[in-house]
């Protein structure tokens, strides 16, 4: 093999790691974490439309925050389901 061939298959390679490298801790937990919030706001969202249809008032702070925990713990499963840990 000559010098330029054993250049342009380290750069290649070099290239390909940093690439997966990149993918790997930058753009896919960034997917995933898009796709539990969406998955999070949801779930918020049909909790109080579940609240809504069996209480016509507002919904007090209390079932709020219960409502909250309860989504933000799917949050986190969807999180740890998906290979990321906070």
């Amino acid at each position: 093999m000559t010098r330029s061939t054993i250049f342009i298959i380290s750069l290649f390679a070099l290239i390909a790691l940093i690439s997966g490298a990149f993918y790997w801790f930058e753009y896919r937990p960034t997917k995933i974490r898009v796709h539990c919030q969406k998955f999070y706001d949801e779930i918020f969202l049909e909790l109080l439309e579940i609240n809504n249809s069996k209480d016509k008032d507002h919904v007090n702070q209390e079932q709020l925050s219960a409502y909250r925990i309860i989504a933000e713990s799917k949050y986190e499963m969807c999180m740890r389901r998906n290979g990321i840990k906070e």
